[in-house]
């Protein structure tokens, strides 16, 4: 995952089958919208995930589907001949930072009842989703193999050390932070094989802890602006830059977030 540039209007390929859930899981696409505030439920913008170099843009296959897509820069930036891109995000508001002209089919939809037909997807992207209020990591994993195709990875990345839960989770409306033997667990119960596990956000990890439990024990006050000072988003920005250039090639051992690249198995596979 690399920079996201701007939309770029480019001729769009035929969609897959989208609404094979039927009846009130119907997805309801959405148009491009005036860009409008977050919900109040999620106040503040995450930083984007830093480089995984095990699935290039060419690997992506020829449809593939991000879970909590937002604007759909991300999608946006995997653009490529003949691939279909869909972006699904709970939240009008969201979605409504969609800029137009973007070669992404938007959906409204939960991402525990995806509209889409078993197999029909060759990747899916879920990067801070299933760690949010509300959603049921079990049923999620469930859901995307349903619509993954045999082989289909599954690019997964949630908040990690549940320890380390706190008021800035809640403000990112976080509901869990998992352990790595836990998520994994899950993902093989699910049906995956994992290709990779590596942790991120790791270079200020020391200081962001040390913050974090001070807020959680009510000695520093949770301060939103912090999240808003142009110095903070640069120094995140410059961190997540030289992880990127690390996670091409190696693993992080320790971080606040977990990503896992995972596979579904064959049917049959064990």
């Amino acid at each position: 995952l690399g920079e996201r540039p701007a939309s770029q209007p480019l001729s769009k390929p035929a969609s897959p089958r989208i609404g094979g859930r039927g009846g009130d899981n119907q997805p309801t696409p959405l148009p491009p919208q005036p860009l409008g505030e977050r919900p109040a439920s999620q106040p503040l913008s995450k930083p984007a995930s830093p480089r995984i170099g095990d699935r290039g843009g060419d690997d992506l296959g020829n449809v593939v589907l991000e879970v909590g897509c937002g604007d759909g820069g991300l999608l946006t930036a995997l653009a490529g001949p003949g691939r279909v891109l869909i972006g699904l995000d709970l939240h009008p508001a969201a979605l409504g930072r969609a800029q137009p002209g973007a070669e992404v089919t938007f959906v409204q939809a939960d991402a525990q009842r995806i509209p889409c037909v078993d197999g029909s997807v060759h990747t899916l992207l879920a990067l801070d989703v299933f760690d949010q209020q509300g959603v049921d990591l079990i049923a999620a994993l469930a859901e995307s193999h349903r619509v993954l195709a045999p082989g289909g990875c599954l690019l997964l990345r949630v908040s990690a050390h549940g320890w380390l839960y706190g008021p800035h989770d809640a403000a990112f409306n976080s509901e869990r932070r998992y352990g790595q033997a836990e998520l994994l667990h899950a993902l093989a119960d699910a049906g995956f094989h994992i290709r990779r596990l590596t942790y991120a956000n790791t270079l200020l990890a020391p200081l962001l802890i040390l913050q974090r439990l001070l807020q959680r024990w009510r000695i520093l006050p949770w301060n939103p602006a912090i999240y808003r000072a142009g110095w903070s988003n640069r120094l995140v920005a410059a961190a997540l830059k030289a992880e990127s250039r690390w996670l091409l090639r190696r693993n992080w051992a320790f971080g606040l977030s977990l990503i896992v690249i995972a596979v579904k198995r064959e049917k049959g596979e064990n």
